[in-house]
């Protein structure tokens, strides 16, 4: 798994805030929802320790937010 996260946050995120670039996308809201499945879980907090995925998953959690929800389709 932690290997998975690494290339999605190299290959997919890279130095931008999300895959979609100033804002999620679609890959970035089925990995946030992967993640967000398995919240309060030993797994994702060992996810969060141990991989550099924790500011994108806030970055994540701040943008599906209640009163941020997409106001026009992309």
């Amino acid at each position: 798994m932690q290997g998975a996260i690494a290339h999605w946050l190299a290959a997919g995120v890279g130095e931008k805030p999300f895959a979609g670039g100033e804002r999620p996308n679609f890959a970035d809201v089925c990995v946030f929802g992967a993640l967000k499945a398995i919240d309060r879980t030993a797994a994702h907090a060992e996810i969060m320790a141990e991989t550099e995925i924790s500011p994108w998953y806030e970055r994540m959690r701040a943008a599906v937010a209640p009163g941020n929800a997409c106001v026009q389709r992309q």
